[in-house]
């Protein structure tokens, strides 16, 4: 399919103007196989969770950490995101899109947003991971008033072979993160919970990414990069609800979870 035309750069204010701006990206390229027949004919970011779209969650919890600008990476079905989010909350944000053709990973998916972030600090997140509001605002919170150059969202998951292995110093300071390591050897129990705040020089280390052995451009390589060249990462430990949406059974127990926390602070 021809390559969707995004809303032009002007559109998110310049350095200058806000510095501390910062700008939301949402990964949304993904087929979603592992859902079956609910994604054959619908794209992964729109399957509905509490009568919802899965993205308009993700989209809210961007909103309530202050963000006005976000960037949605589209590839699968892509029209129908973009016609679905038309309007979409549009007194209190400006939705533009970038289109990934090939799947080649989210360090090459995150490049694509690069002339509509500018200069500014991004929080990246993915369509299809539900978590609570707090969570965003705790990592947007964490990144502007921490001396550091990132910032991570991490959960104990016991072991963390399912997504990257984060090792962390007694003060919350990621000192090595690995992707997806073999079942049991790890020696941290915290994982990667789906959400990055960066520091724009991101961009700088993602174009210099090569494929990994799963032959992707992975965002944590970069960040391996940023950890290596002395850049400080700072673990954000997510509170409230936490569920990666992979199948169909795993909606209804994010929906679950919401519903239990609807009533709360972290609703």
């Amino acid at each position: 399919m021809p390559d969707p035309a995004p809303l032009s750069a002007s559109m998110l204010p310049s350095a200058e103007a806000n510095a501390g701006a910062v700008a939301g990206i949402i990964l949304a390229a993904g087929r979603g196989t592992r859902m079956g027949d609910l994604t054959r004919d619908l794209p992964k970011p729109l399957v509905p969770v509490l009568g919802r779209p899965a993205v308009c969650w993700v989209i809210d919890g961007m909103i309530s950490a202050g963000i006005s600008k976000i960037i949605l990476v589209t590839g699968y079905l892509a029209n129908q995101v973009h016609q679905a989010l038309a309007g979409y909350r549009a007194s209190e944000i400006e939705i533009a899109f970038v289109y990934q053709e090939q799947q080649r990973g989210t360090a090459d998916a995150m490049l694509l947003t690069r002339d509509l972030a500018g200069n500014h600090a991004v929080l990246l997140a993915y369509a299809d991971i539900m978590t609570s509001p707090e969570n965003f605002r705790a990592m947007v919170s964490t990144y502007t008033s921490s001396t550091c150059d990132f910032t991570a969202a991490v959960r104990d998951a016991g072991d963390p072979w399912r997504a990257a292995a984060v090792y962390l110093d007694g003060n919350d300071r990621i000192r090595q993160i690995i992707e997806k390591p073999p079942p049991g050897t790890s020696t941290t129990p915290w994982s990667h919970a789906g959400m990055y705040c960066f520091s724009p020089e991101i961009y700088d280390y993602a174009a210099r990414v090569s494929p990994s052995s799963r032959g992707e451009l992975e965002i944590t390589d970069a960040v391996a990069m940023m950890l290596r060249d002395g850049k400080v990462g700072r673990a954000v430990e997510l509170t409230g609800y936490w569920k990666d949406l992979a199948t169909p059974a795993d909606i209804s127990e994010a929906e679950s979870m919401m519903q239990d926390f609807s009533a709360g602070p972290a609703s």
